[in-house]
């Protein structure tokens, strides 16, 4: 999952998320919670904008809000290659968000479902995609989500 809509760096070097992505990411997370998504581990890169996504949507699915990790490997300069390795000693089972950045997240996307060639998937603002996957196999896109989506105002794909 991408962070909601942040404030742009000259009003605030933290870059917290604004009020419009505060509504991104709980009209996301009621989705969520409607669908009733239940997450075994929720990862978060350590900028604001992100903890604050994770925050939202731990709350909206029923994930215990103090169990976020915090992940240095989701920071958008980070090593995909190392996430990559992070994610598969995970069990195939389990339902982990990932909450991040552009453009690293748009290629882990595409790289877990097995394709090679860059930033492949569109995430917009607290845009959300779940992959399925068994072993080390590619995986499966279930769907790419946008709050414009889950709104039923366009901007998104569901699979």
């Amino acid at each position: 999952m991408r962070h909601g809509e942040a404030t742009r760096s000259e009003v605030d070097p933290e870059r917290p998320l604004t009020l419009r992505g505060r509504k991104q990411v709980l009209q996301v997370g009621r989705w969520l919670r409607r669908l009733g998504v239940k997450f075994s581990r929720v990862l978060s890169s350590p900028r604001r904008r992100a903890q604050e996504t994770a925050l939202i949507i731990a709350t909206q699915t029923s994930f215990p809000p103090e169990q976020i990790l915090t992940e240095e490997k989701l920071l958008p300069e980070a090593d995909i290659s190392q996430l990559l390795t992070m994610i598969f000693t995970c069990q195939a089972e389990e339902k982990i968000l990932l909450v991040g950045h552009l453009p690293s997240l748009a290629v882990l996307a595409g790289l877990l479902a097995g394709i090679n060639s860059g930033e492949i998937f569109h995430f917009s603002e607290a845009g959300l995609c779940r992959i399925d996957r068994t072993g080390n196999r590619p995986g499966t896109v279930v769907w790419l989500v946008s709050p414009e989506a889950i709104s039923g105002r366009g901007g998104g794909r569901r699979l």
